[in-house]
């Protein structure tokens, strides 16, 4: 678990991002740089927010048990913020197949 304090975001997320995850963030972030796209200058960290506008720090309810998250679809989606709060827009959706993602 971890406290973003700026934009005040309760998050929950592997102590490792995988491997995997990490090339396919990379891989998608080399192909959208002709497009015009700036990386994130911070590193990926793979997350599920639990709550925003989190007045913090971190909760201290120790150690949490794993979860075994499967995915059968990649999307690529924008988010903007915006006075009512975030929007996600979804841009593009890859639906997986036993070769695309083993």
């Amino acid at each position: 678990m971890g406290f973003w304090r700026e934009p005040r975001i309760l998050w929950a997320g592997p102590k490792e991002t995988p491997t995997a995850l990490v090339a396919l963030v990379e891989g998608i972030q080399t192909l959208l740089q002709p497009c015009g796209f700036s990386p994130e200058p911070r590193p990926f960290r793979a997350h599920v927010t639990l709550k925003r506008k989190c007045s913090g720090p971190t909760p201290d309810w120790g150690e949490l048990s794993p979860v075994r998250w499967f995915a059968d679809t990649v999307a690529l989606v924008w988010s903007q913020s915006t006075p009512r709060g975030v929007r996600y827009q979804p841009l593009l959706r890859i639906v997986a197949t036993e070769t695309a993602f083993p």
